[in-house]
């Protein structure tokens, strides 16, 4: 399809469909490319297409956008209108251009994997499945964690906090309590998270560790980052339907009941992007095709060198810092994106238990050990899958790490347009002899129905496209303040629309 028809087609969809998403599923297209589309056209805007928007107006370009935001370049140019002429002729480096067959390739494999067939032996279908392991070393291992899940509210006033306490319910923060099966999944998480802070799975997300946690596991450099790629890290990637895979939400169904299903474990994954060897893919990949790059300054090198003439400089990739290769080369995302099929035992530190602290590096030296060995084998199994998926989940568990980071929290990000963060910290772990104590009812519970309960919530549950905490608080001054009974009529029926009541909540209904 010719990127001019293609434009056309992306216009026409949404105007019969009122859905970004649906009509990047109806093109074959991504929903970056049709929000560009749309954004062009006067379509769709967001606060932060809006804020970008004023900044362009202001003279500043996408660097320096990006460096008054906190943002990748990436985030900002998605927010962004294409300019004239430039539709479908994006400036992309040469390693993201050759990387395209390669996706193509992979996305067919991963068609094939998400979906075993019902004659495929249960125990494969997750090939990481913890719940034997945990019953088989019950004292080794907590069966079940206790979460603080706290949305982040910095640069609020006070003036705002009232509002939040007099009309949101909120006394200290917004935040919920929950217990959760030792073995959940960071993907099985954004479900909970979805429900127990009202939003509608409708945006992007992802979970990253706080800077100071990052740069502590990856030295700064951009080669430990490259062996940690697939044991914390998922190499960044445009395309969106592996991180995706089970996103399968009919209307047919209770949207409260779909998401249910999806936090209820037993837990698995049925992607390719999160697994060692894909990421390795990556790496190698990059590694043969981009060796070494011109280093681009910083923001902040940029101002302080304004007038002079820059030094060219090129570096090779295994002696790059993590901030130059930000700076100078665009994968399509972040760096610091976790993976998400592995369990909150790899991320949070658990104080009563040291299994998952032994030398990163010793096991790091055992998986590159027969790389090249291993990597021919994952290709050549992904070029079958159909006929060899019990050698496909085979090398995948052989090829797992699993590492607690030592970190005490790690933080999930939700609607980059909203900007909504959720910190998520461990507040307590329970092991088997944890029964009979305090907490021992809850536990129970949580094993029995392999789900998460919620035992605390304070405030009430925000939702989706209501322009993140700021807006949220302009909606509840609005509904509860404004003179003009008809706008105050129309703020609650759109919010009812997306699922937003306004009624207190008790934390052992949320989920």
């Amino acid at each position: 399809m010719e990127n001019a028809e293609l434009y056309d087609r992306i216009i026409a969809s949404y105007k019969g469909n009122g859905s970004a998403k649906k009509t990047a599923e109806e093109l074959g297209t991504s929903v970056i490319k049709v929000r560009r589309v749309l954004i062009t056209e006067g379509l769709w805007s967001s606060a932060t297409s809006r804020t970008i928007q004023d900044l362009r107006e202001q003279g500043l370009d996408t660097k320096q956008i990006a460096e008054k935001l906190h943002y990748t370049e990436k985030s900002v140019q998605a927010f962004s209108p294409y300019t004239k002429g430039a539709y479908g002729a994006e400036e992309k480096s040469s390693y993201s251009l050759q990387s395209r067959k390669y996706r193509e390739r992979k996305q067919t494999a991963a068609d094939k994997a998400v979906k075993p067939s019902s004659d495929v032996p249960k125990e494969y279908i997750r090939e990481d499945d913890l719940s034997e392991f945990l019953s088989r070393q019950r004292d080794k291992h907590p069966i079940a964690l206790k979460l603080h899940l706290e949305l982040d509210l910095e640069g609020c006033s006070a003036q705002d906090m009232g509002i939040l306490h007099k009309y949101g319910k909120v006394e200290k923060s917004i935040s919920r309590d929950i217990i959760v099966p030792a073995d959940i999944t960071l993907h099985a998480l954004h479900y909970v998270i979805q429900k127990l802070f009202g939003w509608q799975n409708s945006h992007l997300h992802h979970y990253e560790f706080p800077e100071q946690i990052f740069k502590e596991l990856t030295g700064g450099s951009f080669a430990r980052w490259c062996s940690l790629a697939g044991i914390y890290f998922r190499f960044p990637d445009e395309e969106l339907d592996d991180l995706y895979w089970d996103d399968d939400y009919e209307p047919n169904i209770s949207f409260k009941s779909w998401l249910k299903s999806k936090y209820k474990g037993p837990y698995f994954y049925g992607g390719i992007g999160d697994y060692y060897l894909e990421n390795q893919c990556r790496v190698q990949e990059l590694k043969e095709q981009l060796p070494s790059f011109q280093v681009q300054p910083s923001f902040a090198e940029f101002v302080r060198n304004k007038g002079k003439e820059p030094q060219k400089k090129i570096i090779s990739l295994e002696k790059a810092t993590i901030e130059e290769f930000r700076n100078s080369v665009d994968l399509g995302g972040d760096l610091n994106h976790l993976l998400e099929r592995l369990s909150l035992m790899e991320y949070l530190f658990l104080p009563r238990n040291k299994y998952f602290l032994d030398s990163i590096d010793e096991k790091i030296s055992f998986l590159e050990n027969e790389m090249e060995e291993n990597l021919d084998q994952w290709r050549t199994i992904l070029a079958n899958i159909d006929e060899q998926y019990d050698p496909f989940c085979e090398l995948t568990a052989f090829t797992t790490v699993r590492m607690q980071a030592q970190s005490d929290r790690i933080n999930y990000l939700y609607d980059y347009g909203d900007g909504w963060e959720v910190s998520i910290e461990l507040t307590q772990d329970y092991y088997a002899n944890d029964l009979e104590g305090q907490d021992g009812s809850v536990i129970r519970a949580v094993l029995n129905g392999h789900a998460p309960v919620c035992v605390a919530a304070d405030g009430l549950p925000v939702f989706d496209d209501v322009g993140g905490v700021g807006g949220y608080i302009d909606f509840l001054t609005t509904i509860h303040r404004s003179e003009d009974e008809e706008e105050r009529g129309q703020a609650r029926e759109w919010a009812s629309s997306l699922g937003w009541t306004g009624r207190a909540i008790k934390p052992q209904n949320l989920l």
